[in-house]
């Protein structure tokens, strides 16, 4: 929904509201930012707030928009600005419709294939749907399949994600910034090998650096630090 990097951030439970003075003044921050860039973006969203999640992030689901904590108190006005010009990104987009629209259809297609499979009448067949239809292999191959196929669009969503924040931004050095930070926070490398690219639901930040400066070279914006360890 995006800045988000994890799946399990994106559909984890509701976001506990701010019970401190530091939380409250991020979370006003926050708030006043993203509302200048919406009034720059002539786009609305339902809300934004802070919470305290354990983990460095960021996420939009469906309008409403969630900066944790470990991330806002680690960020500078200006690189919070830029991730949420990264999530209003997300909203502009639909992203989160989009997932959960995707995981419904591929939910549906496997039900009915798993369906098929208990119905065969063979005793191999039977064998082999007990195995198709053991919790291991379900939940594995659920995961896997959905990695596959919906990890594709969701990393072009992050893509244009990021050129979206820097185009409103006006820059992408604080996109970068707040990028570099969000991977140092959570210990995620810069470099993904390329299986486990295909599997995230999220670019390497290798790739998204990479992607920033294509996008410098070609619509000029202003950027002079982008540098890819």
């Amino acid at each position: 929904t995006g800045f988000a990097m994890l799946l399990g951030m994106r559909l984890g439970g509701r976001a506990k509201p701010a019970a401190n003075e530091e939380m409250r003044r991020l979370e006003t921050l926050a708030r006043e930012r993203m509302a200048i860039l919406c009034r720059r973006a002539g786009i609305r969203v339902r809300r934004v707030q802070l919470s305290r999640a354990g983990v460095a992030n960021a996420m939009a689901r469906f309008g409403t928009v969630i900066v944790t904590y470990e991330l806002a108190a680690s960020l500078q006005p200006e690189e919070m600005e830029a991730v949420l010009a990264h999530e209003l990104g997300h909203v502009r987009g639909r992203h989160s419709l989009w997932s959960l629209l995707m995981l419904i259809l591929l939910g549906t297609v496997m039900g009915m294939a798993l369906i098929t499979a208990s119905d065969l009448s063979s005793t191999a067949s039977r064998a082999v749907a007990a195995i198709l239809l053991s919790p291991i292999v379900v939940v594995v191959g659920f995961g896997t399949v959905a990695a596959l196929l919906i990890g594709v669009p969701r990393r072009r969503w992050e893509y244009a994600a990021d050129r979206y924040a820097a185009n409103l931004m006006g820059e992408s050095d604080s996109l970068v910034r707040g990028l570099n930070r969000l991977y140092e926070l959570n210990g995620i490398p810069a470099r993904l090998k390329r299986a486990d690219e295909l599997m995230s639901f999220h670019p390497s930040l290798h790739k998204r650096l990479e992607g920033l400066r294509g996008d410098r070279k070609s619509t000029r914006l202003n950027s002079s630090h982008i540098t890819i360890s």
